[in-house]
């Protein structure tokens, strides 16, 4: 269902940004920046076209299929975070589900260039994955090889080896 839903929204989305009529139509309203997509995509179609209604349900289909997953993940990280535990009362399950809603919720309605936030986003996690969480990782085994040698040997012995075929 994943990849139908992708595939549709796809095959459609570009069916609806190369099509002559949307972009007659979409340019010919630009004032300034000619040529330039919205950040918020969704604007830049019409609301009466079926390649265009179909793009959005579909859209609509995969964030609420895709929501809940993020959010449960986002949700346990956090409460195992301020808690230390993923058993917490309700009312501190629902304040948090609350808080993980609104924000996203208040950058959608007052802040209308998601793009820049995306960059932004994509740029600090980038920055995280490849510069800072290998050398924490570097740095927590050398801590446990210096306090806990025998367990530092026991991880190395059971690493799991690549297996690379000889060519």
């Amino acid at each position: 269902m994943v990849f139908t839903c992708y595939a549709i929204v796809g095959t459609f989305g570009y069916i609806a940004f190369a099509g002559e009529q949307f972009q007659s139509s979409y340019y010919q309203k630009q004032t300034t920046d000619f040529g330039i997509l919205s950040q918020n995509f969704l604007n830049m179609f019409s609301y009466d076209e079926t390649p265009e209604i179909i793009v959005r349900l579909m859209i609509y289909v995969q964030l609420s299929c895709s929501y809940p997953l993020v959010n449960n993940f986002q949700r346990e990280i956090l409460m195992n975070l301020i808690w230390k535990t993923t058993d917490v009362s309700d009312k501190k399950f629902k304040m948090l589900n609350i808080c993980i809603s609104i924000v996203p919720l208040c950058f959608a309605l007052f802040y209308p260039k998601i793009g820049s936030i995306l960059g932004y986003a994509a740029s600090v996690s980038g920055f995280l994955m490849i510069y800072v969480i290998p050398v924490i990782t570097y740095m927590k085994m050398r801590k446990i090889e210096i306090l806990h040698p025998l367990l530092a040997a026991a991880i190395q012995e059971n690493e799991v080896q690549l297996f690379v075929p000889n060519k």
